[in-house]
């Protein structure tokens, strides 16, 4: 393994774990107990060993609220990048994002179907996983049917963008009837991105997805390299590239809609960060994979860390992965274009 990616997944999971230690401390319920120092040895030692808190009220936020929020700030932020991760290798372009083929506004849709229906939590989330599921199904479907097994990816895009607009309308339709003084809020706040409703059952439900579509993934690693050929090329090295990319998508998709079940609509999160693991392991395919996860739970932990901390009400996420992701994906495209024009110089 070359060095550069052995101090890169060296020093990632220690700069998670740094992160992790600091988001189960801070927040609006203050946890320190002394000093700085003697709150991260007990909540240190209370993790590993299971010793309980001096204070009954830091136990419950450390293993209650904060724990399983923080973890599901990981899952969701690394689905989110693996998703994104996968797209951009299926559609061969580095500008697109988890919600290319209506996913995430198909299970935006369904989550303000949940909210008009009166459905719990849990009702809610099956509602909001179903319909990302059928919006992706649509766009596959139709591909299948119009073009006989050979749509392109370009094919895909535009159905994609199809079935998007029309999430898109039924989402805003949902707004328009809603109860303006009881649905509509719980719409809009669910739909702008939160983690302040994760509980141990979306945190188990969400890591199992994810081992899922790791294992599926995991015999897919050198194929997806393949997929930068064309299509003929990929096809004469024994790839079956319809049937690798249908399957790439209906897994990018399932994260996809699992993610925003769970969490709402978090945007540039599958953008940015398999734009920079690209560029940053340049050469080391076999590698971006866990680099993009680490990346994506990274980022999300930190997005979230300044949503519950900035302001004296929560911030919802979507705000501000769009305020923080702008500028670093223009930075990146500025790096980019200085780059490309470096190599015209020469």
């Amino acid at each position: 393994m070359p060095r550069k990616i052995s101090l890169i997944l060296f020093i990632l999971p220690l700069v998670l774990l740094a992160t992790i230690l600091l988001s189960l401390i801070f927040g609006r319920y203050a946890m320190c107990l002394t000093d700085i120092t003697t709150t991260f040895k007990e909540v240190f030692l209370s993790l590993i060993n299971h010793i309980p808190l001096n204070n009954s009220n830091n136990e419950i936020v450390l293993f209650k609220v904060r724990l399983p929020r923080i973890f599901m700030a990981l899952l969701c932020g690394g689905a989110l990048a693996l998703a994104g991760h996968i797209y951009q290798k299926v559609f061969k372009n580095p500008l697109v994002s988890p919600d290319i083929l209506g996913a995430s506004s198909g299970a935006g849709f369904g989550a303000a179907i949940g909210v008009l229906l009166q459905l719990n939590l849990i009702g809610t989330q099956i509602t909001a996983f179903f319909f990302g599921l059928l919006a992706t199904g649509l766009v596959l479907f139709i591909g299948q049917v119009l073009y006989k097994g050979r749509a392109t990816v370009y094919v895909f895009i535009l159905l994609g963008l199809t079935v998007n607009a029309v999430m898109n309308a039924g989402i805003s339709l949902s707004k328009y009837i809603a109860d303006p003084y009881d649905d509509l809020t719980a719409i809009t706040f669910m739909l702008m991105g939160s983690l302040s409703k994760a509980d141990w059952y979306q945190v188990l439900t969400l890591l199992l997805i994810l081992i899922a579509s790791a294992l599926f993934l995991r015999k897919d690693v050198f194929r997806i390299q393949l997929l930068s050929l064309s299509d003929d090329e990929a096809e004469t090295l024994g790839v079956n590239v319809s049937h690798l990319r249908t399957r790439l998508i209906v897994i990018a998709t399932l994260l996809t809609s699992a993610t925003v079940a769970t969490c709402g609509i978090i945007g540039w999160v599958g953008l940015i960060v398999p734009h920079m693991v690209r560029k940053l392991m340049r050469g080391h395919w076999q590698h971006q994979f866990i680099i993009t996860w680490f990346g994506g739970a990274l980022f999300l932990l930190l997005i979230d860390d300044l949503a519950r901390n900035i302001m004296s009400t929560e911030v919802p996420l979507s705000i501000l992965t769009a305020v923080l992701g702008a500028p670093i994906f223009l930075g990146i495209l500025f790096g980019d274009v200085r780059l490309s024009k470096m190599e015209e110089n020469k």
